[in-house]
């Protein structure tokens, strides 16, 4: 039996929510934060829309402690840690890969601060991590 999860946003209530946020996600698309400016962006990151919604799920929600299983170019844990960053939170993303995260990219886009790399298998170092508020698993794309 699969574990259900239930959440407090339908489809309709993150609608409402990006319409409320739409002048502020298109100024940070404009200002270079979106796939065709990132460095190292590729097939396998999580689109610019999903990252948005993302992004403004952690503002309206508070959350403070995030974890991004799978770095790669570092697209979503920038936009994780700019969303606190933009909403004055005071939380941090831990972010897991098995090679080296791209640190000089979240230098580039001024989010470092905001977040703690993890290197190695995401199934050693979960366990030794904290609960989080949001999880993104975004790893393996190996199917």
């Amino acid at each position: 039996m699969r574990p259900t999860y239930k959440t407090d946003m339908d489809i309709n209530d993150i609608r409402k929510l990006l319409l409320k946020k739409k002048e502020e996600l298109n100024e940070l698309y404009n200002s270079g934060l979106n796939k065709f400016s990132f460095p190292g962006y590729n097939k396998g990151s999580i689109r610019t829309c999903e990252a948005q919604v993302l992004y403004s799920i952690i503002q309206e929600k508070k959350y403070s402690s995030i974890l991004d299983i799978g770095t790669g170019p570092g697209f979503s844990a920038v936009y994780l840690a700019r969303a606190l960053k933009d909403a004055g939170i005071n939380g941090f993303v831990d972010t897991i890969n098995i090679e080296d995260a791209p640190k000089s990219t979240f230098d580039l886009f001024k989010v470092s601060d905001y977040i703690n790399i993890h290197k190695g298998d995401s199934l050693d170092i979960v366990p030794k991590l904290d609960n989080h508020d949001l999880i993104l698993i975004d790893s393996s794309h190996t199917y």
